[in-house]
């Protein structure tokens, strides 16, 4: 369990470098379409990441108390996860609105079913490697 900072890095550079590639493939830009999109895209990328690393935060922080792991810090473990997955709803909205002024609404929607897809491959990957808190 000590490697599970290791692991959630590794994962995050894994998913990064592909990250862009497998949506480049699946959105299938028109060439009018692509400089907009790729420009809104590049700012949403460097957000998540930010947005992201406070919800690493939290699988780092309970794998450091792991396997004593308290009342008290599960209780904030939980409040500070509800709150980074919060934020990562409010980025999603965020940029939802700002995708929608560059491509049409069927667009953005098979965009976000693209990042669920990626999300949920990164999440069951780091997922797989976190025990359940004890009690």
């Amino acid at each position: 369990f000590a490697d599970v900072s290791d692991e959630i890095e590794m994962v995050r550079s894994l998913v990064r470098i592909e990250r862009k590639a497998a949506v480049e493939q699946a959105m299938q830009l028109a060439p009018a379409e692509s400089q907009a999109f790729w420009a809104v895209y590049n700012e949403y990328e460097a957000e998540r990441t930010r947005v992201n690393n406070r919800a690493v935060k939290v699988v780092t922080d309970y794998a450091a108390a792991y396997p004593e792991v308290g009342d008290a810090r599960a209780q904030a473990l939980l409040d500070e996860s509800f709150a980074a997955e919060s934020d990562q709803l409010s980025l999603k909205k965020k940029y939802a609105r700002r995708f929608a002024k560059v491509l049409p609404p069927a667009r953005v929607a098979r965009f976000f079913q693209i990042e669920r897809k990626l999300d949920a491959v990164q999440n069951l990957s780091v997922a797989e490697q976190i025990p359940l808190v004890d009690r």
